[in-house]
């Protein structure tokens, strides 16, 4: 396994994509082409620092990757948008992924991955969108430039990924409870106690 690791922001996801540190310090991205990568002792020193900073071996994240477009960066009334031609696809509107656009599939149902969306001709998703208003039609090669490379948490885990790298997984800790002292009695409550009487008491804490 090559020495090279992405560091996951882990407060929040897009979505089911993880969010990783983007390059030159940009703050955070889902794209996995436009993150920073990190070497093991860099991730690892990162990690012990601030455990929501989590690294992720490159090789292991890059081999469950998938393709997305995100909603954001595409337009119908774009140039070559909906030149419908050999190859389209088709859009379920109105749901999403975070910010990503979802398919119908070449299965059943819907998807998110590009990959795995039902490639049509023109008249093919001409018909689709007919029977279907909640459907629209694009091409296929406008779509292909816009895909960005993401990873789903479904795919992946931590425990697998680290395995052999030598990086101990930390157990996030449990944020404490602030405490205050009762106006009444003067007792320790936990915070959420000011909107409550106290119990020892029946002072009223509400600042």
């Amino acid at each position: 396994m090559s020495d090279q690791f992405y560091l996951q922001d882990s407060r929040g996801d897009v979505g089911d994509r993880l969010s990783f540190w983007a390059t030159k310090g940009c703050g955070y991205t889902t794209n996995l082409d436009g993150t920073e990568l990190f070497t093991k002792e860099s991730a690892e020193w990162h990690y012990k620092g601030r455990e929501t900073d989590v690294p992720w071996p490159k090789e292991y994240i890059d081999a469950r990757s998938e393709t997305a477009c995100d909603m954001q960066y595409v337009c119908l009334d774009d140039e070559g948008a909906a030149q419908l031609g050999d190859e389209c696809l088709v859009q379920r509107k109105g749901s999403y992924n975070g910010n990503d656009l979802v398919w119908v599939s070449v299965t059943s149902g819907y998807t998110t991955n590009v990959d795995l969306a039902q490639v049509m001709t023109a008249s093919e998703a001409k018909a689709c969108c007919a029977a279907n208003p909640n459907h629209a039609a694009w091409a296929k090669p406008y779509i292909d430039a816009r895909v960005r490379r993401v990873v789903t948490r479904r795919h992946i885990n931590l425990k697998e990924a680290l395995r052999g790298t030598g990086i101990e997984i930390i157990k996030p800790k449990r944020p404490r409870k602030d405490r205050i002292n009762c106006h009444g009695c003067g007792r320790f409550l936990y915070e959420d106690a000011i909107y409550s009487d106290c119990p020892h008491c029946g002072a009223d804490n509400r600042p």
